[in-house]
């Protein structure tokens, strides 16, 4: 529970607002190739807008280049868990494109 709180924490401090999102690029998909192998440019941008979609009622969306892959690999999954519980509907399809994007979007 105190990881939570911290995480929240950490979110809620990095942005108090919505991010600017860039639009994935080729390259973005590139740097992910060895993490997942196979995904496309299509996938990423399908997890970009359901970020958009269904985090954004929430909470303001976050610049995910403010967070390594470790810690949205950590993040996402408990914040879907929290969108669910508050019947947002996120299928497990959707949060592993959600993921896989926030991942991607924060490799440097």
């Amino acid at each position: 529970m105190k990881r939570t709180i911290s995480i929240l924490a950490v979110l809620t401090l990095v942005a108090c607002g919505s991010a600017k999102l860039a639009a994935p690029t080729q390259a973005d998909v590139d740097k992910a190739s060895d993490a997942y192998p196979g995904y496309t440019l299509a996938q990423m941008n399908e997890g970009k807008g359901l970020y958009e979609q269904k985090c954004d009622k929430c909470h303001g969306l976050k610049d995910p280049t403010a967070f390594s892959p470790e810690q949205m690999r950590e993040i996402t999954p408990k914040m879907v868990e929290m969108a669910n519980e508050r019947q947002q509907s996120i299928s497990a399809d959707q949060a592993e494109l959600i993921e896989k994007y926030l991942v991607t979007a924060s490799m440097k």
